[in-house]
Parts: structure tokens; C-alpha cells; sequence
């Protein structure tokens, strides 16, 4: 019998002595104590920050059951909670032979409502420290859990008690690794959203830049004509002469706030660009876009016409713009217009 019960630690020993992760192990654990024990069900606890949680259930004719939600010890119906909170107090086995009839818990109402007979409750202890406890009942025979088997018992639950502080720092490890996964994942999503973020800003300033020499292109252009026009003496009037001036005049004062303007290209990409809103009639308006882009116009080839319906007797409506702003825009739009037009006549309507 010695022979088969030290054949029995050894074999226990080698099963759980290579398991780290805690449900196999536990999982082999419930195996290996019914199996030398003879309970017909096993319940096991371990101990879940300061408190007693159960985390597996096995009958003998039936597969563990492996409790993803840790249950408490008051929420299991297949134990004693009282003669769990005992061990944990005590840190000493209880075994009943006739649970029912003998011994300290027959009053204990779970134990009368099953009508148990064997009762085994053994501490799984580590360097003084509680780490599991394992609970057994055979609810047909009496006398299971003999002195013998508490021996064998309690010399596994020994190994196993090493084995399961192992699985609980393999557990805490995983967690910590994971943690730091999860961590790390975050971070490169942050980095891969700060990259795109980075490459739409560079999209971006490629637009604003090609935005910027159209910009600049228009209005150097249009300068560059009128100084022609004077330096080939293509213009005698002095009128007209002091009218090319002061319309070359007005231009280098746009194109000088669009450079100052493009300074500050955060303001421009933010789109927190201020506006000079003044109110000016509709009609003067269209007057100074006609004056402004007639030269341009001519000078490109195209003819110059201009239509506007009006009433001396009526009075245009006025319209809240910033002028300088809106000249930029239609210097763009002059500038298509002349690069594509199809027809030799420009119509400003």
C-alpha cells in the first residue's frame, strides 16, 4: 500500500510540477484529488486579492467546470461555506466521516440538504501563506477520506502548493505583459495617427504653395504688363499714363499684404485668416473689378467687354466684403478664364 502511495506522489508530482498556467493546472490538480482521494465531487478556492474565490467544480461521472467569473463562497452550491471560513482561520484540514450524524458541523444547513456523509477540506499552504484550499464530498459512503489518503492528500497538496505560487507569478507576468502590449499597441496607433496627420499637413502645404505662386503669379503679371505698356510708349495720354500708375500702384499694394499675409502660413492653414469687411455698393464694385482686369485682358489677346444693366435713378445694393480678399479670388478666376478660354472675347457681366 506504501508502495502504491508513494507511486501516487511521485506521478502527481511529475503531472503538475511542469504546469504554469493556472486553469491547466488547477484543471490537473482537481484530476489527480479525486482520482487518489475517492470524492465524488471536487470543488477548489484560491485566493483572489485577500479573498476566497472559487474557480473550479468537478463530479466524478462529469468534466470540470472552469468558472471564467471567479464565484464567491456564499454563491456556490456544492460546499459548506462554514467549514471553508473554518479552514481559512485555522489553517487545518477537516474531515468528516459522517458529516450529518458526528463531528462539529452537523447543524450546518447546505450539509443536512445534500445529507453528506464524507466531507474533506484541506489548506494548501506556501510558506505560511493560504494559497488554495480543495473541497471534497462523497455524499454515498462514509469513512472515504481514511488517515492514509489525508496523508497522500496533504503531501500533493504540498507540491502543489509551490506549483500554484508559480502559476500565480506566471499569471501576474502575462498580465503585466499584456498590459504593456496593450500599452504599446495605443502608442503606435498615437504614432501612426500622428503620421498620417503629418502627411495630410504636407498634402496640404503642397496645395497652399501651388495656391501661393498662383497667387503671386496673377498679380506680378498683371504689373508687368502696365510697365510695358508705359516703357514701349504704347500709352501718350498723361491721363491714362497717371491712370496705368496708380492702377500698377494699387496692385503692388495687394500683392505686398499677400506676402505679408503668407508669412504666417499657420494662420492660413488653421483658416484663421482675419478679414477687413468694408460695405460698398455693387455697382462700384464692378467697376473697380473692370478697371482692374481690363489691361490683363487686352494684353492676353482676348477682347474686353463689359456689361452691366444701369439705372442712374437706382440706388445698387451694398455688399459686406473684404475687397482685397475678394480680388485675390477674382484674380484667379480672371487668370483661368484667360488661360482657358476657348473664344477671343472675355465677358465681365
Amino acid at each position: 500500500m506504501e508502495s502504491l502511495d508513494n507511486k501516487a506522489i511521485l506521478e502527481a508530482a511529475r503531472i503538475i510540477s511542469g504546469e504554469v498556467v493556472l486553469d491547466k493546472l488547477v484543471s490537473k490538480l482537481m484530476d489527480i484529488f479525486i482520482t487518489y482521494a475517492g470524492a465524488e465531487h471536487a470543488s477548489f478556492l484560491i485566493q483572489e486579492q485577500q479573498n476566497l474565490a472559487l474557480v473550479s467544480f468537478k463530479h466524478i461521472e462529469g468534466k470540470i467546470e472552469m468558472y471564467q467569473q471567479l464565484k464567491t463562497v456564499d454563491e456556490s452550491s456544492h460546499l459548506s461555506s462554514a467549514i471553508i471560513h473554518y479552514v481559512v482561520n485555522s489553517r487545518e484540514a477537516v474531515v468528516l466521516n459522517n458529516a450529518t450524524e458526528e463531528g462539529p458541523f452537523i447543524e450546518d444547513d447546505y450539509l443536512q440538504e445534500v445529507q453528506a456523509k464524507s466531507v474533506l477540506c484541506l489548506p494548501i499552504v506556501h510558506q505560511d501563506r493560504l494559497v488554495a484550499i480543495l473541497y471534497m464530498e462523497n455524499n454515498k459512503s462514509s469513512h472515504v477520506f481514511t488517515r492514509e489518503r489525508l496523508n497522500v492528500l496533504t503531501l500533493i497538496a504540498s507540491q502543489a502548493s509551490v506549483s500554484l505560487v508559480n502559476a500565480y507569478l506566471y499569471a501576474e507576468l502575462e498580465a503585466k505583459v499584456k498590459q504593456r502590449t496593450d500599452l504599446l499597441n495605443d502608442a503606435n496607433q498615437e504614432l501612426t495617427a500622428v503620421n498620417q496627420q503629418l502627411t495630410n499637413s504636407k498634402e496640404k502645404m503642397k496645395q497652399m504653395i501651388s495656391n501661393i505662386s498662383h497667387d503671386l503669379q496673377s498679380p506680378v503679371a498683371v504689373v508687368q504688363g502696365y510697365i510695358g505698356a508705359l516703357l514701349d510708349g504704347l500709352v501718350d495720354d498723361p491721363v491714362k499714363q497717371n491712370e496705368f500708375l496708380h492702377t500698377i500702384n494699387y496692385r503692388m499694394g495687394s500683392l505686398s499684404k499677400l506676402i505679408k499675409d503668407l508669412f504666417d502660413l499657420s494662420k492660413l492653414e488653421s483658416g484663421d485668416m482675419k478679414f477687413s469687411m468694408e460695405a460698398i455698393p455693387v455697382d462700384q464694385l464692378f467697376d473697380h473689378f473692370c478697371q482692374l482686369f481690363k489691361l490683363e485682358i487686352i494684353q492676353s489677346g482676348l477682347q474686353f467687354k463689359r456689361r452691366f444693366n444701369r439705372d442712374q435713378a437706382q440706388e445698387y445694393p451694398l455688399l459686406e466684403v473684404d475687397v482685397q480678399r475678394l480680388e485675390q479670388v477674382m484674380a484667379n478666376l480672371i487668370s483661368n478664364a484667360i488661360k482657358y478660354a476657348t473664344k477671343e472675347l472675355l465677358k465681365l457681366v
